[in-house]
């Protein structure tokens, strides 16, 4: 059975030896209630005539949560890269929704 939590794993590679792995999973962020409530209040003050509309609303809140989930994973890999000094992304695979890079130290 697959696992619904979608990792982003890097493989530091030194001198064509395979040192080690870091993983980092992709969650999902449970505090956005700030968020859906300034989505609900942002609809209803400039498009009032679509108040009541759950399509619309939902459509609008999953969007900004997956671009802010996509900007944070992208910002902790590329933290990770430089603390552990990486110097060469080699290569970056995608297999079942899960990411893999392999950099060079």
């Amino acid at each position: 059975m697959q696992s619904k939590e979608k990792k982003i794993t890097i493989e530091w590679v030194n001198e064509n030896k395979k040192l080690n792995f870091s993983t980092n999973p992709i969650q999902n962020n449970s505090s956005n209630e700030k968020l859906s409530i300034m989505v609900e209040k942002i609809l209803d003050e400039e498009l009032p005539m679509m108040k009541n509309n759950s399509l619309l609303y939902n459509l609008v809140l999953y969007t900004i949560i997956e671009k802010m989930q996509t900007v944070q994973n992208v910002q902790n890999v590329l933290s990770c890269i430089k603390e552990h000094k990486g110097k060469i992304v080699n290569n970056i695979t995608f297999k079942n929704g899960e990411v893999y890079i392999q950099c060079s130290i």
